[in-house]
């Protein structure tokens, strides 16, 4: 049997896998694992991934957490009934429901910690990409030999942009981020650039140390449900730039499987990613009208994809599961370069019964 490592390299080079696996993208809520705990038949003592036994998860090394060092203190600034408001260590004030205190919690981004250019400025001092505090607490030889010796794939994920990217609009918060978008986009640019350069200078002492299978950019935000939040001239001009400085030079490393991981209809932006060697998009949202197997038939083998089992047809049982899957899923593991996850995280909304009997059936599929 191969290992999940290599049946993630073979799958990616378009070669026959000896079995189909399936991934955890999204992961599964703590809303859901008690209910389950209440309602099904599930393991006590077990977490939802755990007991539905995936195979891997491309987030092997989270880089994506970068706070300003020093970061903010995180305070409670006040509290009621029904909502408390904080400061997180990035600086924004967050208002989140009282009752939404397990995994997903409801919560809004009511404050920013920057508006100008200038204040851009100020905080990217913060941004020290050779600061040790940049890496896990586990980060050195032991770290890279465990990694370059395991059976699972390694993927390493980034934000782009500082904080959260795109969904708080890299500290300046979503409105303002739109209006110097539109407005004054070379203070966009600016950011961007120091990026880069920060990534690249976060990465530099690693990636020759560790075999790094996938590389992912985190945009959470950058699509919904009919298109991209950016039109692709204003990726071309304001993203893409920056964006191909540090594919490029993760490509010059040998990485070759890089993605971009967002939710939404990223259809319009597919063109862009491939030019900047962007091969692999993920979760590929059923909601947002992607379809992995129409996004095959136009890019062929150009295209890597993770995900596109829509978390609907999960919530509404079996028949509707077994439709889905069958759909997509043998022809998908015929034609290569697909591996098969729920798009979207695993919510009490979903019993455990259906989500194992949709995992147990995408595995039972011969490649």
């Amino acid at each position: 049997m191969m290992s999940v490592r290599e049946l993630f390299a073979r799958i990616t080079r378009f070669e026959r896998p000896d079995r189909t696996p399936v991934w955890d993208l999204e992961g599964v809520t703590v809303q859901a694992e008690r209910k389950w705990c209440k309602e099904e038949d599930f393991p006590l003592g077990m977490r939802g991934g755990d007991a539905l036994a995936f195979d891997a998860s491309p987030w092997t090394i989270a880089l994506g957490s970068q706070p300003p060092l020093p970061a903010f203190v995180p305070r409670t600034l006040s509290s009621d009934e029904n909502y408390t408001i904080t400061s997180d260590q990035y600086g924004f004030i967050v208002k989140t429901e009282r009752k939404s205190v397990l995994s997903p919690t409801h919560y809004t981004y009511i404050g920013a910690p920057l508006k100008t250019r200038e204040d851009w400025r100020r905080i990217r001092a913060r941004y020290d990409p050779t600061d040790p505090r940049r890496y896990p607490p586990y980060w050195g030889e032991a770290m890279f030999e465990h990694c370059n010796n395991s059976t699972a794939p390694v993927g390493v994920g980034v934000n782009w942009g500082p904080c959260r990217g795109i969904k708080n609009g890299y500290m300046f918060g979503f409105e303002r981020f739109m209006e110097i978008l539109m407005e004054e986009p070379e203070t966009l640019e600016e950011v961007f650039d120091f990026w880069a350069d920060f990534q690249i200078r976060l990465l530099s002492p690693c990636i020759d140390k560790l075999k790094i299978d996938v590389f992912f950019f985190n945009e959470d935000g950058m699509a919904y449900k009919n298109s991209t939040l950016v039109s692709p001239a204003t990726f071309g001009r304001v993203y893409q730039p920056y964006m191909k400085r540090v594919t490029d030079f993760l490509r010059s490393k040998g990485v070759s499987v890089i993605g971009y991981y967002t939710s939404g209809n990223l259809k319009p932006l597919i063109p862009s990613f491939l030019d900047i060697g962007i091969n692999m998009i993920g979760p590929v949202e059923v909601a947002a009208g992607m379809d992995a197997v129409e996004l095959r038939k136009e890019y062929g083998r150009d295209l890597l994809m993770m995900g596109n089992i829509s978390r609907e047809s999960v919530m509404r049982g079996k028949a509707e599961i077994e439709k889905e899957v069958m759909r997509k899923v043998p022809y998908l593991m015929e034609a290569g370069g697909y591996i098969p996850a729920l798009d979207d995280m695993v919510m009490p909304d979903m019993r455990f019964e259906d989500v194992r009997y949709c995992v147990d059936l995408i595995r039972s599929v011969v490649p």
